[in-house]
C-alpha cells in the first residue's frame, strides 16, 4: 500500500495520476460531501415534526383540551396544544424541508462540477491521443461507466467539440480535430 505522501498512490478522489497513457496528469476530481448526517438529522426532524402536528391537531380535534373545570384551563391547554404545533411539530418540519433542498442544491451543483472536470480532462486525454478516444478507453481512464463515458462524449458531439466516425471495424471512435498535430490546425489559413 502507498503512502500518503506518495503523489502516484491511487486515490478516489484523484484520477490517474500515474496513467495507461504514459504518466498523464489530471486536475483533482471534485471531492464529495458526505450528507449522511444531514439526511439522518432531516428524518428525525420530520419524524419527531410529524408525532407533533398529528398528535396537536387530533387532541385540538378531538376537544381532549377543555377540562371539566373553568374556562381559563381549557384555554391555557389550548395555548400549548398550539405551542406544540408550531414549536415542535411545524418548525422541525420547516427545517427538514431546508435541509433537504439544500442538500439537492449542493448533489446538483457537485454533479455540474463533476461534469466540467470530466470534459476537462477528456480533452486533456485526447490531446495526448492525437485527438481520437474511444468510450470504453475514456471509462477506463477516468474509472467511470462505459455508458456514462458515451454520454459525456455525445454531449461534446452535441456541442460540436468533437466528432463522431466510425471506423472500417465498426468502432466508434470520438475525434477532437481541433487536438489535432499543428499541421492540420493550420491548413486552410
Amino acid at each position: 500500500m502507498a503512502s500518503k505522501k506518495d503523489p502516484g498512490a491511487y486515490s478516489s478522489h484523484n484520477v490517474t495520476t500515474a496513467s495507461s497513457n504514459g504518466g498523464a496528469k489530471y486536475e483533482q476530481r471534485p471531492k464529495t460531501n458526505p450528507a449522511v448526517l444531514w439526511w439522518i438529522l432531516a428524518v428525525i426532524l420530520f419524524i419527531g415534526g410529524t408525532f407533533f402536528v398529528i398528535m396537536s391537531l387530533a387532541s385540538i380535534m378531538t376537544g381532549e383540551y377543555v377540562g371539566s373545570g373553568s374556562g381559563y384551563e381549557g384555554k391555557d391547554k389550548l395555548s400549548t396544544l398550539i405551542g406544540l404545533l408550531g414549536f415542535c411539530g411545524l418548525i422541525p418540519m420547516a427545517f427538514t424541508g431546508l435541509i433537504v433542498f439544500r442538500l439537492f442544491r449542493k448533489k446538483r451543483q457537485h454533479e455540474e462540477e463533476l461534469k466540467l472536470w470530466l470534459e476537462s480532462s477528456i480533452l486533456k486525454f485526447a490531446a495526448l491521443n492525437q485527438g481520437k478516444i474511444t468510450a470504453e478507453e475514456t471509462a477506463m481512464e477516468f474509472h467511470i461507466g462505459v455508458a456514462r463515458s458515451k454520454s459525456i462524449l455525445e454531449e461534446m458531439v452535441v456541442k460540436s467539440i468533437a466528432e463522431l466516425r466510425v471506423t472500417e471495424n465498426g468502432n466508434l471512435v470520438y475525434v477532437f480535430s481541433s487536438l489535432n498535430d499543428n499541421k492540420e490546425k493550420t491548413e486552410g489559413i
